[in-house]
């Protein structure tokens, strides 16, 4: 990710399962790692308009209260354990 210049990276576990990781990253870095991506490598139309439809559906998201709802899963994953 470095690589790429992102600058804001989240790692969430799945189901407390230590080999299944989550990677997020900020909306910004998000549009900025497409486009350099998508300057550099020869990527179909259809890959391109999925994830310009990623990106719109994640600017409209609510991260605070994502980071709520994953803290309120983890927690129930917890309780079940």
């Amino acid at each position: 990710m470095s690589t790429y210049g992102v600058s804001s990276l989240h790692v969430r576990s799945v189901n407390d399962d230590p080999s299944a990781l989550l990677y997020l990253i900020g909306v910004g870095d998000a549009i900025l790692l497409n486009k350099k991506i998508l300057a550099g490598e020869e990527v179909s139309e259809e890959e391109i308009e999925r994830r310009i439809d990623l990106i719109q559906m994640m600017e409209n998201m609510n991260f605070v209260g994502m980071d709520s709802l994953w803290e309120s899963l983890s927690s129930q994953n917890e309780n079940v354990l």
